[in-house]
């Protein structure tokens, strides 16, 4: 019965994982969020999709020309992949505020 409940408990956590890395690799997603320059390939200091850039079938578009693609996406971490060089870069999520502290 032990058996059961553990196997039962890390399939249940698996399929959390799944969910979560899945709704975080979507569009809606990544496009809600602002995204700085880590290391890496670089396609500009930030990506910012509602302003600059603009995000289809996971490409990344700025004057409608391809800059880059997105490689991978977890919480705070953006993996993209440079248009012109096929080097991957590296992004993470930054909360901008609105100047007032």
């Amino acid at each position: 019965m032990k058996r059961k409940k553990i196997k039962y408990l890390i399939e249940t956590f698996l399929i959390v994982i799944i969910v979560f890395a899945t709704y975080m690799n979507t569009t809606s997603y990544i496009q809600d969020k602002t995204w700085k320059y880590g290391e890496g390939a670089h396609i500009g200091d930030f990506l910012e999709f509602r302003k600059n850039e603009v995000l289809k079938s996971r490409i990344i578009y700025r004057d409608k020309k391809q800059i880059g693609k997105i490689i991978f996406c977890f919480g705070k971490y953006l993996i993209i992949k440079n248009y012109n060089t096929s080097k991957k870069g590296f992004y993470i999520h930054k909360e901008i505020g609105n100047g007032s502290n």
